[in-house]
This record gives structure tokens, sequence and C-alpha cells, in this order.
């Protein structure tokens, strides 16, 4: 595939796709970015409220196996409060998109850890062979200490490790998934979003990053988390 991209065209399809949002969009899309954002206030209320319609929505979901795997294993890890709030949180309350990406993360845990690791969380222990743990201790992602003026958590990656390292896409997807799920743990993270870092320093120009980044795309979008910029090194 021809990997010459110019970066005048790379602007103008930026520029094309901020001109569809009103004025309105655009400010919150830049509020967000740069950590000038509103966070409402969580109220009792909200979140049972959120959690009562979250349910409903999810039960009008007609396609959902690997969700109906999970409850059959556990309702207490799936019908569990915390677990259904970090994708509240992460959907700022949209109810729909919740609820989507709830019963989609399902559907890749499945793919990426197997049946078994459907209801309950993913360890190391339990889900990460010899292979796996080799690239994760690479440092592929890494979360950096504290935060930023905003109290955004920070998550570095480091695709020239996965590049360079002859591991499966499997096990590429496992320290992504893993990884992107760690992030997301704290509830200031699931309210203020992550920043992220991509440090590509050394990148053979010829590399096709386009499958790495398509799989990495695909899992950051079933994830309770909300990547509110991305900085690429």
């Amino acid at each position: 595939a021809d990997m010459d991209y110019d970066q005048e065209d790379a602007y103008a399809v930026l520029a094309k796709e901020l001109n569809k949002l009103s004025v309105a969009e655009r400010e919150s899309i830049f509020a967000e970015i740069h950590g000038v954002q509103e966070i409402s206030e969580e109220s009792p209320e909200l979140i049972a409220s959120g959690l009562l319609e979250l349910e409903k929505e999810i039960n009008l979901v007609k396609h959902k196996p690997a969700y109906l795997m999970a409850l059959a294993q556990s309702k207490d890890y799936v019908q569990s409060s915390q677990l259904r709030l970090r994708f509240l949180r992460a959907h700022r309350y949209d109810i729909k998109g919740a609820a989507s990406a709830f019963v989609r993360f399902f559907d890749v845990k499945l793919e990426i850890f197997g049946a078994d690791s459907l209801g309950r969380e993913i360890t190391l222990s339990e889900d990460f062979d010899d292979d796996d743990m080799a690239l994760f201790r690479r440092g592929v992602y890494q979360i950096l200490p504290g935060s930023d003026n905003s109290g955004r958590t920070i998550i570095s990656s480091w695709p020239t490790v996965l590049h360079a390292n002859c591991s499966s896409m499997k096990s590429k997807m496992k320290v992504v998934f893993y990884g992107l799920w760690v992030a997301s743990e704290s509830e200031q993270s699931q309210k203020c979003g992550l920043v992220g870092l991509s440090f590509s320093v050394g990148v053979n120009s010829g590399w096709d990053r386009r499958p790495l980044f398509r799989q990495a795309s695909y899992i950051m979008s079933v994830m309770p988390m909300r990547l509110n910029s991305f900085h690429y090194c």
C-alpha cells in the first residue's frame, strides 16, 4: 500500500469534518482537548437513574451472545454497578452509547481472551502466557505518574516496541486491551478522561502501521474510557 500521505490532504479532511459541526459542538470538542470542559456533578440520583436506564437499553439490544454468555457465568460481575458506571461516565451518561459499548465490550473480550474470561476481570496470571508477558514487560503501554493540569490520566504507547517485537497480533491485542482497561480504572480517569501520547521515534517509514492501529482503535471503541486528546510524536 502507498504510505506517502500528504499532510495538506490530512488537514483538508479534518477541516471538512469540523465544518460539519455546529459552533457549540466545535467549542465543546476544543474545550475537551485542552482540558477546560466542565465536568458535571454526579449525584446519587443521577447514578441510580443512569444505571436503571442503562439496564433497559441493554435489554433492547437484540444480538448480544457474548454478553449473555458472560451473564450466565456471573451475574454479579456483569450487573455490577461499579462496572456499568465506568461505561456511563465514559459516555457522559449517553445511555445508548454506553449500552452499545458495554455489549460490544464482551464481544471484543471473547475474541481476544476466550469464553472463560467473560464473567470476570482479566488478570495477567490467568490470561497471559509467556509470550504475552514478554511483550507486556517491554512497556508497550505505560500509565505515567500523576496527571495533567486538568486531572486527566496520561497513558503513553510505544508502537515501535510492538513493531520490533515478533509477537503475534493476538498478544498485541491482549496488551492493548489490558493497558487501556487498567488506565480507565480510577474514578478520576472515568470522569476526566485520558490523554494519550504515542512515541514513534525510529519507526521505519515503510512500516504499514494501519493493521495495528485498526486493531487498537477497535479495542478502544468498546473501552469505558474517554480519550480527550492524543499527541503523536
